[in-house]
């Protein structure tokens, strides 16, 4: 394993164990809880970033409360990459399909539905599966065809959660250590001085 990414498979945890629950959902559930736990990991990296106070909570349960918030914040930092914030768009907008679409047989077959799955770019494949050559079209094409969108969307759920993970282990908190007035006044006099 690369010394960047020591100590991370603790942090991981229950990942898989939590997947294996999530693959047990109805269509609706995956849906609504694979984005709810990008939402809670994002906040947990922003909770990471962020000095531990009074304002960051206001802040992170006030106006940047929703998903579509802290993705724009996180974006808008650095915090996350333009294809990670991309990808969470994708799923936000699955989400939102399932969770304000009543039809009881809505599901991941539904046309709409589908074919967003289909525009889903980050997924991994896991041990056993083997590595798509890049110049091999229509392997790619194979495999994406036997891979069900249901599928595609857990898969890609798990990638950015996990990158986001290793994020968050290697994000450390921006506190000033003493107040910038000391130093801005201590210039100033040294020009004054200096006339």
């Amino acid at each position: 394993m690369e010394e960047h990414l020591e100590g991370v498979p603790n942090r991981v945890g229950n990942l898989h164990a939590v997947l294996r629950e999530l693959e047990m959902e109805s269509d609706r559930g995956v849906a609504i809880l694979g984005v709810s736990m990008l939402d809670q990991r994002l906040l947990e990296l922003l909770h990471h970033l962020f000095v531990p106070c009074s304002q960051t909570k206001q802040l992170l349960s006030g106006p940047i409360s929703s998903f579509a918030n802290r993705l724009n914040l996180a974006m808008a930092t650095g915090l996350i990459a333009a294809d990670e914030y991309a990808e969470c768009n994708r799923l936000r907008a699955i989400r939102n399909d399932f969770a304000h679409k009543f039809e009881l047989d809505f599901s991941f077959s539904n046309e709409q539905v589908k074919k967003r799955c289909e525009k889903l770019e980050m997924f991994y494949e896991p041990d056993g599966e083997e590595e798509l050559p890049d110049d091999n079209p229509e392997a790619e094409e194979q495999f994406e065809s036997e891979i069900t969108p249901r599928e595609l969307f857990i898969k890609s759920v798990a990638e950015v959660y996990v990158c986001w993970l290793i994020r968050e282990f290697h994000t450390q908190h921006r506190r000033m250590k003493r107040s910038g007035m000391d130093d801005a006044n201590e210039y100033l006099k040294s020009q004054a001085q200096k006339q």
